[in-house]
């Protein structure tokens, strides 16, 4: 079943240039964040496999790719934000299935809207963009902050007019970017390890095939999990998360 939203079952979004688009960064939409997209009223109980996708095109017509999100856990109360990397994706023509790819992610932000608000909800920040500001508002009042990866304080930094070819920005709009990438670089490192994932176990199949024949298996023992052994942990265990856990 299909939701419809205002007439419509599909939402367009501007279309941009560049490698790597960014839609933050057009002026119309900027204090959002990015460009937004809206729901119809939804109720997970009734709609356990529900999710929305998001698809990439070029040209308005050629597929580069589309990111599925269960919306399930984006429907939670007490954690209404979401802040997250997602690996793109693709159909599966002959199975029907998601596959994902091998290179290209999107960044999401998601938050979840109570039908009936309350005194408490009325109070917090009424878009994604606000909520991320919010979880930071402790980071964004000191002047070092903790380095997720590496583990050790790092300054705030990234003001530097002489590295511009526009109107600098002040320097706590310098901090404040440099504070956020810091937050979305952890669910950025877990999209990649997915990714690296995924890579290795296409090479992984594709070795057995070159060893063993199309048509042969290969015996469980005599093949090495090769994930483990040749990919180190991105994350170090235990690291710091970055930015506020929550859903759409």
């Amino acid at each position: 079943e299909e939701l419809i939203f205002r007439g419509s079952k599909t939402q367009w979004s501007a279309a941009i240039h560049g490698n790597s688009p960014n839609w933050s960064k057009l002026e119309e939409v900027s204090s959002t964040g990015g460009w937004v997209f809206k729901s119809p009223v939804i109720e997970p109980a009734r709609m356990p496999h529900l999710y929305f996708d998001l698809e990439m095109l070029h040209n308005s017509k050629n597929m580069l790719g589309l990111v599925r999100v269960p919306v399930k856990k984006l429907c939670n109360r007490d954690e209404p934000f979401q802040n997250m990397w997602s690996p793109l994706g693709s159909i599966n023509l002959e199975t029907k299935q998601f596959v994902q790819n091998l290179s290209g992610e999107v960044h999401i932000m998601t938050l979840w809207v109570p039908s009936q608000p309350t005194s408490k909800t009325k109070r917090l920040p009424k878009s994604a963009r606000g909520w991320l500001l919010h979880g930071l508002r402790l980071r964004l009042a000191q002047k070092y902050m903790r380095d997720p990866v590496f583990q050790h304080q790092v300054r705030k930094h990234g003001y530097n007019p002489n590295l511009t070819d526009s109107w600098p920005p002040r320097l706590c709009e310098a901090n404040a970017a440099h504070v956020e990438a810091m937050a979305d670089l952890m669910p950025y490192l877990d999209c990649c390890e997915k990714q690296n994932v995924t890579m290795w176990a296409d090479f992984r199949q594709a070795h057995c095939r070159r060893v063993y024949g199309d048509g042969g298996a290969a015996p469980a023992e005599s093949i090495p999990d090769a994930v483990p052994d040749a990919v180190p942990d991105a994350i170090p265990e235990g690291g710091e998360e970055g930015g506020d856990a929550g859903s759409t």
